[in-house]
C-alpha cells in the first residue's frame, strides 16, 4: 500500500441543491470496501427523506448541527453537535436539516463503497428532482416522494 495524499484543494466536488460532497477515498483506493466524503451543508439546506439498500451511511459532524429525522426503527429525531458520530445502517428511512445558523460540515462514511458513482451522475445540474430520484434507485438510493411527506417544503430539489 502506497501513502495517499488529498489535499483539500484538490478534492472533487460533487453539488446535489445546496449541499456539497468532497470526495476524499473512493472504491479505488479502499478496495471497494468504503468511501469517505466530506459534506457541506448550508443553513435551511435539507436531503429528503431516504435509504440506502447497498450502503451503510455513518456521520462525524465536524461543526454545526445536524438534525437526523427517521421515518422508521425506535428513535424519531436526533440532533448531532460538532463531534458527534452517528451509523446508518442501511434499509432505514431518514433525512438530513441543518436547522441552524451556520453550515454544517460532516466527514460521511459508506461502506461499502459505491456512492462516489451515485454522486457522480446525480450532481448533473441539468437534472430534475424527479429525474435523480429516478437515477438514484439504480445505485439503490430510494427517495421518499415529497407528496407523501406533508412536512417536507416542495420546492426541494432532490
Amino acid at each position: 500500500m502506497s501513502l495517499n495524499l488529498i489535499r483539500k484543494d484538490n478534492r472533487n466536488e460533487y453539488r446535489i441543491g445546496d449541499q456539497s460532497y468532497f470526495l476524499i477515498l473512493d472504491g479505488a483506493d479502499t478496495g471497494e470496501r468504503c468511501s469517505l466524503f466530506e459534506t457541506v451543508m448550508p443553513p435551511g439546506c435539507r436531503a429528503l427523506p431516504h435509504t440506502h439498500t447497498r450502503e451503510h451511511e455513518s456521520l462525524l459532524v465536524l461543526a454545526g448541527a445536524l438534525n437526523v429525522s427517521f421515518l422508521s426503527g425506535d428513535k424519531k429525531q436526533i440532533t448531532l453537535h460538532a463531534g458527534d458520530f452517528v451509523k446508518l445502517p442501511k434499509d432505514i428511512h431518514y433525512s438530513l436539516h441543518n436547522l441552524g445558523t451556520t453550515p454544517v460540515h460532516a466527514l460521511v462514511f459508506f461502506v461499502p463503497a459505491g456512492m462516489e458513482s451515485y454522486l457522480k451522475v446525480c450532481s448533473d445540474p441539468h437534472l430534475t428532482g424527479k429525474e435523480r430520484r429516478k437515477l438514484a434507485l439504480g445505485y439503490g438510493v430510494e427517495y421518499i416522494e415529497p407528496d407523501n411527506l406533508p412536512f417536507i417544503d416542495k420546492q426541494e430539489q432532490i
